[in-house]
């Protein structure tokens, strides 16, 4: 289930913040572990005996926020016998169709719960414009004509036919415009139909998306305060000013000589004169309606419906969070094909972060990465599913096991040596 996978991550990436704060003696590892002419341990000999220490857990027992998430949160399977509890008070938020583990759905409680422990490993920016030249479609026109964005990635040129500066071509005749200032590199990716000479195989990107109006909320807001009884302190408050011994020096603008009455012309109060007489012609009008009076009887619709409930808020910021927040239900995925942290080298790194060179190098290099990928990757043909590990049960020669990850690890190493 994606939002719990995230979630449990995102308490995880907690406690180690807390553990890398707390302890004296923890410093960073250094790979290679081994010396180049030391075999790799011996899971049976150094390891199968030895105890595992305690999992880095966040207490959810200790705060009355998470009551629906104590009992399951770090289950092997959570949820996956959901359907044999139906006694349970947790039923009532939460559908899991079995043990198959297919498909789920989470009440709006729920999901709010989960998206406040996967807060540290989610993206803040909810606005799409935060991406303008920093985006998918730019990368590529930007391989495509030969230049890199800054603090994006730098690929080989795909047109090697193009001279840097050529001032004389078949595109730069005597009735074409040569500009000699030399033009800032978003321009030209920007509009590249504009400010380059022969655009190949760029891609258009929106020029902007419609600007997000959410605020967000306070994380030090009181629990018991329903949504817009507050607001965000992004946000500067209109405040009432009272000003002392202030008095207005009122002028009734009726009695000015120059009067004019605004949109309707000028009139010096004849009754025939301007367009007050043209409109006393319709009062007669035999398709003339009166207008319909309001009884005292009448009111609002929804005058008895409440502003807001208790998971008001918790729905506008479900509604406004990353995906898969902002989804009610979906399908199950595989932990490797869920993205837990692929926002953090896909946005632009802010200056004030002040990361080091090699933070900034490594996420150029995977952002270099999810390009490439990007480009080449092709939509799936429609064929037979064949499993070949089913296929490969059905022969005498493969058994079924369980291997430890650590066991696993240490093989691959070990046949790597």
């Amino acid at each position: 289930i994606e939002p719990v996978y995230m979630a449990q991550w995102g308490t995880a990436w907690l406690m180690m913040r807390r553990e890398k704060r707390d302890r004296r003696h923890f410093k960073r590892m250094r790979f290679p572990p081994f010396d180049d002419e030391e075999p790799p341990l011996d899971y049976a000999e150094h390891l199968l005996t030895v105890e595992p220490a305690e999992a880095v857990q966040l207490d959810l027992a200790e705060d009355e926020q998470y009551e629906l998430l104590q009992d399951w949160f770090y289950d092997n399977q959570p949820l996956a016998d959901i359907r044999q509890n139906n006694d349970l008070p947790l039923a009532d938020h939460v559908y899991v169709n079995g043990t198959s583990y297919k498909e789920w759905r989470l009440s709006t409680s729920i999901m709010a719960q989960l998206h406040n422990l996967a807060e540290p490993l989610l993206n803040p920016h909810t606005d799409l414009n935060h991406r303008y030249l920093f985006d998918t479609p730019y990368f590529l026109t930007a391989k495509a004509l030969n230049m890199a964005i800054p603090g994006g990635p730098k690929f080989e040129p795909l047109f090697r036919d193009v001279e840097e500066d050529e001032d004389w071509n078949d595109f730069n005749d005597v009735s074409k415009i040569i500009i000699r200032k030399p033009i800032r590199t978003e321009y030209k990716i920007a509009f590249p139909h504009v400010y380059n000479s022969r655009p190949r195989k760029v891609v258009l990107a929106p020029y902007h998306f419609v600007q997000s109006s959410y605020a967000g909320n306070d994380e030090e807001d009181e629990e018991d305060l329903l949504a817009f009884e507050s607001y965000p302190s992004q946000l500067n408050p209109i405040m009432p000013v009272a000003v002392k011994n202030w008095t207005p020096d009122y002028v009734d603008e009726f009695e000015e000589e120059d009067y004019h009455m605004p949109l309707v012309g000028q009139t010096n109060g004849e009754e025939d004169e301007g367009i007050w007489a043209l409109l006393g012609d319709y009062d007669d009008d035999a398709g003339w309606e009166p207008d319909e009076e309001c009884t005292a009887d009448i009111v609002p619709l929804l005058i008895d419906s409440p502003l807001s409930t208790a998971l008001t808020a918790s729905g506008i910021s479900l509604y406004w969070a990353p995906e898969p927040f902002n989804q009610r239900s979906a399908r199950t995925r595989r932990t490797v094909d869920i993205p837990l942290i692929s926002h953090w080298f896909r946005d632009r790194v802010s200056r004030d972060m002040n990361y080091p060179v090699k933070v900034r190098v490594s996420y150029q290099k995977l952002l270099k990465a999810w390009v490439l990928n990007q480009l080449r990757t092709r939509p799936n043909k429609p064929k037979a599913k064949r499993d070949l590990f089913k296929s490969l049960k059905s022969t005498k020669f493969f058994q079924c096991t369980e291997l430890d990850w650590v066991e696993a690890g240490l093989q691959l190493s070990r046949q790597g040596h």
